[in-house]
Parts: structure tokens; C-alpha cells; sequence
């Protein structure tokens, strides 16, 4: 059984804990989204990951029909659950599932006025599942459950967003809280991403600033994980050998420990001298910090 997959894609993340969970041994194979292979092409009608592929060679798509094609082929995680319970745990699992490019939209905000607007539409999520939590360990009680595995993508981004910049989005919600720290004691938010996830899932939503834009956009240095706004504007003055003098704009995030200039001068690729810093004469300026975060409308690239 293989996975392809796009190395932070939460639908992915979703399926691979669900194959984790069952102790399902499978292969992961990774693809560039922005360079898709024809022979995925030829077997994901609709370009996005993850796909499937069975040990009998089938090609399935759709993070939903995958899900279930595990939970039916292999031994259930709760084998005796009537069909209105299961109906239910799909209910709770499509309310993860639809808000997991919420989640995305939000780690991308270009300011506190857009970062508070979107967390509020997944703060609706939340706050749905928080009144629906009981006291057990997990949503149905002592054991994993569907629904768990499908909030788990959720749960865990917040909290790597939370240990890097100080931002909550799980917020004031005790029993989502406890939820999140139990579910994240099972490792299988670990086991089921690549080793380098949290350092691609970074990467992915580093911007930068053009020079010639005021728009103030995400941006971190390549050790920490500062996701989300607030943020202040840093301006590097740089300039060309030779050439004219240009400024570099830089998001810092002031949420958790501040960052240092030394941090933003090595993040921004540009050579410092005194004052000014000089760019490679092959590099131009306003391309030194490559901007991942996907344009507003995007089509999404995973399901």
C-alpha cells in the first residue's frame, strides 16, 4: 500500500494517522504540487492528494472515500457502534475536514484584522466541539475513534503555531484543550508526517514583502515556527555592487522571543557590510525571500 502524498497537506496527515492508528504498514511517496507528475495526473482525476494506491494496485482519491475504505477493509477502530453512532462520527469528522483550509487561509493572514476574521470561522468549528466534549479521554470515550483521527490535523498544526508564536487558536476552550494535549500524547501526530515536517510546514508559509508593496505578509527565520500575526514591518537597506540602493521588507513576528538582527540579516540571503548589505550579483533583490503561501482563490492542492 503507497500514499502519495504532499509533504503538509493535512487531508494526507489525516489518512496516514488513521493507517498509523491500525498499525497499517504503508509507503509514502512525495510529490511536488506545483510540478505534478504525469502518471499522478493519470491516476487523481481531480490533481490533488492524497491518493491511495491498494495492494492490488487501485488508485483511490478523496481524503473521505480513502478514510473509509480503510475503516471498512481493516478492523474497525470501534467495532460496535450502531449505524446512527457512525453516521455521527462522520458528521464530526466532515466538520474537521471542510475547516482545514480555514486553518490554512488563517496561518496566512496578512494582518490581525484577516488572522482575527478567519480564526473566527474555525473558532466556530471549536467552539461546536467544545460543547460536544465529554469527560473521556477521546470524543467516544477511552479509545481513538474516527473523529479523532480526522480533528487530529486540526489539532495538531495549533499547536505548533501556538509553540512558535504565542498565537492560540484553540483559545479559551478547557475542554479542546485537554482534547489536543491527549491526542497529541499518542505520538500519532509525529508518526504520521515526515520527519522534516514541522520544518517544511514553515517553510511553506514563509513570505516576504516586494519592496514595492506596503502589504505586511507572514514571515520567520528558518529556525522557529512564527506563524501568525501580529507582526511589525523590518526594513533592510541593501543594495547591489554597483547598483542602486534598494530596501528589503521583512514581517517579524512579535509574538514569542523577538528576533534578533542578526537572524534577519541571515534570513534575508543578503551579505551585510556596515549599514547596507550587497546581494549576489545574480540574484535579484526582491527574490531573495521566496514567497510559499499559496494567492488568495487558489485551487486547493489536496482533499
Amino acid at each position: 500500500m503507497k500514499v502519495v502524498s504532499f509533504k503538509i497537506c493535512p487531508f494526507v496527515q489525516r489518512v496516514t494517522a488513521l493507517l498509523e492508528a491500525k498499525n497499517i504498514n504503508y509507503e509514502l511517496e512525495f510529490i511536488s504540487l506545483s510540478n505534478k507528475p504525469q502518471w499522478f495526473l493519470e491516476i487523481s482525476p481531480n490533481g490533488q492528494v492524497p491518493v491511495l494506491i491498494t495492494d492490488s494496485g487501485k488508485a483511490l482519491f478523496d481524503s473521505d472515500a480513502i478514510v473509509e475504505f480503510i475503516e471498512e477493509v481493516y478492523p474497525p477502530l470501534q467495532p460496535d457502534i450502531s449505524p446512527e453512532e457512525r453516521a455521527i462520527n462522520r458528521a464530526w469528522s466532515y466538520l474537521a475536514s471542510k475547516n482545514y483550509l480555514v486553518q490554512c487561509s488563517a496561518q496566512r493572514s496578512p494582518d490581525r484584522g484577516v488572522l482575527e476574521e478567519r480564526s473566527a470561522k474555525l473558532g466556530k468549528a471549536f467552539d461546536r466541539m467544545e460543547k460536544q466534549l465529554g469527560g473521556t479521554p477521546y470524543f467516544a470515550g477511552d479509545a481513538i475513534s474516527m473523529v479523532d483521527i480526522a480533528w487530529l490535523p486540526l489539532l495538531h498544526r495549533a499547536s505548533i503555531i501556538e509553540r512558535g508564536s504565542c498565537y492560540d487558536f484553540v483559545g479559551d476552550r478547557p475542554k479542546l484543550k485537554r482534547w489536543q494535549k491527549q491526542l497529541l500524547k499518542t505520538e500519532l501526530a509525529e508518526k504520521s508526517v515526515a520527519t522534516d515536517f514541522e520544518e517544511a510546514f514553515s517553510a511553506f508559509f514563509a513570505c516576504r514583502i516586494r519592496p514595492s508593496s506596503d502589504e505586511v505578509v507572514p514571515w520567520q527565520t528558518a529556525r522557529s515556527a512564527r506563524l501568525a500575526p501580529p507582526m511589525r514591518a523590518v526594513e533592510l537597506s541593501s543594495k547591489r555592487e554597483g547598483g542602486p540602493r534598494e530596501r528589503l521588507r521583512i514581517g517579524q513576528f512579535l509574538g514569542g522571543d523577538p528576533i534578533s538582527d542578526g537572524e534577519l540579516w541571515r534570513a534575508s540571503g543578503l551579505r551585510r557590510s556596515s549599514s547596507t548589505a550587497v546581494a549576489p550579483p545574480d540574484q535579484r533583490i526582491e527574490g531573495i525571500l521566496e514567497a510559499r503561501a499559496l494567492p488568495s482563490g487558489s485551487e486547493p492542492l489536496c482533499a
